[in-house]
């Protein structure tokens, strides 16, 4: 390469903003006549096409319209279009899917260094916005921005670096997660969560009249979990705040040694195994999530931890140290040690 020749940001290269709004307005065409998006769309507002234009043409390094028009709220607006919606992954792929063949209709640049950013942000804040649907307050503050989504942004997995909305220096995401974690007991009843030295949350549990319900705080979001149903054999975990259910789990059958669990629009699954010592696996599509076992070292038993290399939602911890303490504690009483480690 001419080293001379200067490198065109990708909003440039596309072909500028007349070219992100023929995009929108091929895109939305199809949106509107689509099966599978169009009863997600169909109250769209009419300006609603240019305006996605114009975020995407400031996101891939271009004139910051959207911004311009919307001020310090414009992040935010954009993440609160989709708080709420409870959208499904075939929703996303098809949006994907009518976005990249809307734009080789309109010409937009085959170049493979091109088009391998331009489908990394659509694959990324697709993804985004099918994890923020699933909330029901705007996770965006003032302090995000509009991503600038050059010629190469990723910096590792979502769960462990945090949002690109956060301005560098600040890239913690509010939700991720460091992946060592362990816990210490404050009292009979009290547990802290640990992020290598520093804690991160806390568990007090109430064994009043057999409720064994829990009073959990993380970062600044307390929430309730609780036994369900006649025997209690199910789980539910509950925002003090807006009494929304964040998880639910119950036994696939009586009998059964799993729990089917809904948490974050997605399904997963609780395996219990006790031989030869127990564990208490989270799997989603057979893959482990998170895993909380007895294991023993020289003849004492510790818990090991095992989660999936990019970590995992914090509350899946609470949510199996919840009914695993008992079991570690009976096996090794109140200093039980810890021991983390990553699946591949």
């Amino acid at each position: 390469m001419d080293q001379s020749t200067p490198i065109p940001t990708p909003y440039t290269y596309a072909g500028g903003v007349a070219k992100f709004e023929r995009l929108t307005e091929v895109f939305y065409d199809k949106v509107l006549k689509d099966e599978v998006l169009e009863p997600v769309f169909r109250h769209m507002a009419a300006e609603h096409s240019r305006h996605v234009a114009h975020f995407l043409a400031e996101v891939f390094m271009g004139p910051k319209y959207y911004s311009d028009q919307f001020g310090n709220e414009a992040l935010r607006r954009m993440v609160g279009k989709h708080i709420g919606k409870k959208l499904q992954e075939s929703q996303r792929k098809r949006w994907v899917e009518l976005l990249l063949q809307s734009a080789d209709e309109i010409g937009l640049p085959n170049d493979p260094e091109f088009r391998s950013v331009f489908v990394g942000h659509i694959e990324w804040g697709t993804r985004v916005a099918l994890i923020n649907s699933q909330f029901t307050e705007n996770p965006t503050s003032d302090e995000d921005v509009i991503p600038q989504w050059g010629w190469g942004e990723v910096k590792g997995p979502y769960e462990v670096v945090g949002s690109l909305f956060r301005p560098k220096g600040n890239a913690q995401h509010p939700t991720s997660i460091s992946v060592d974690m362990h816990w210490k007991k404050l009292s009979q009843s009290g547990f802290a969560l640990y992020s290598h030295d520093k804690q991160v949350g806390s568990m007090t549990i109430n064994f009043a009249y057999g409720s064994q319900a829990a009073d959990c705080l993380w970062e600044e979001k307390r929430f309730i979990i609780r036994r369900t149903g006649f025997w209690k054999s199910g789980v539910e975990m509950e925002d003090v705040s807006t009494k929304d259910i964040l998880l639910t789990a119950s036994l696939k059958k009586w009998y059964s040694n799993r729990l089917t669990v809904e948490a974050f629009g997605e399904q997963l699954e609780l395996k219990v195994w006790n031989n030869p010592m127990a564990e208490w696996v989270l799997e989603k599509n057979e893959n482990t999530v998170l895993a909380y076992g007895l294991s023993t070292d020289s003849g004492a038993t510790r818990v090991r931890i095992t989660a999936a290399g990019s970590g995992a939602h914090p509350f899946f911890h609470f949510f199996i140290w919840y009914l695993f303490f008992p079991i570690a504690q009976e096996n090794g009483g109140d200093d039980l040690p810890f021991y983390f480690q990553l699946s591949q």
